[in-house]
Order: structure tokens, then C-alpha cells, then sequence
């Protein structure tokens, strides 16, 4: 499992799949994140005798697991938000499809007068 997860580690930093840089970094990260989850499967084996460091190992797991999940949760939730804003600015603030029209009075001239100013 381990030269299974290296070397799709390998192929996803040579390689680059994905379609934005982003992407494949979150992918990465997923990648090293599932191989330093491995790595403490062989310590809950009779290798390490002690039931108590094999608890231990296991908060390290737990905390491996969270972290990949925290992150993951985290950037969906962005991305989720990000894409909310923009169809609502879209939506509220104007469509790209609907056009603007902008009247001026012949000459530039406003309709608007000016205000008087106080010693003039």
C-alpha cells in the first residue's frame, strides 16, 4: 500500500491531472494525508507489543483523519460561499446579459442645477 500511495504521489506532482493549480495541490495533499494514515496500521500489529502505545498511535491516526477531513470541509465550504456571492451579485446586482443605458442631455449638460455657495 505504501508504493501504491508513493507513487501516486509521484505521478500527481509530475504529472499535474488536474485542471487548476488548486486542484491538484488539495489533491496532493489528500494523497500524503491517506499515506501518513497508513504508516500507523503497522504499528496495531504485533510489532508493538504495548496496548497503551498502540492507543496512543491511534489518537495520532484520529487526528491524521480529522485534519484531512477539517481541510476538505473547509475549502468546500469556501468554495461553496464564494460561488453563493457571485450568483448573487450576479443576480442582484446586475446580469451580464442586461444592458445599461446611460442618457445624457444634449451638450452634457445636467438637469440637476447647481447649489449655491455661501459668499457668492
Amino acid at each position: 500500500m505504501l508504493y501504491s500511495q508513493t507513487a501516486i504521489i509521484i505521478y500527481l506532482t509530475w504529472f499535474r491531472p488536474m485542471n487548476s493549480r488548486f486542484a491538484n495541490k488539495l489533491e496532493i495533499f489528500n494523497e500524503v494525508m491517506i499515506m501518513m494514515s497508513i504508516y500507523p496500521l503497522i504499528l496495531y500489529t504485533d510489532f508493538v507489543p504495548s496496548p497503551e502505545a498502540q492507543y496512543q498511535v491511534g489518537w495520532v491516526a484520529i487526528g491524521i483523519s480529522t485534519l484531512q477531513v477539517g481541510v476538505n470541509l473547509g475549502f468546500m465550504c469556501f468554495l461553496q460561499i464564494r460561488e453563493i456571492i457571485s450568483a448573487c451579485r450576479k443576480k442582484f446586482c446586475g446580469a451580464p446579459d442586461k444592458v445599461k443605458i446611460n442618457v445624457k442631455q444634449e451638450g452634457g449638460a445636467s438637469d440637476v442645477s447647481p447649489t449655491p455657495q455661501a459668499g457668492s
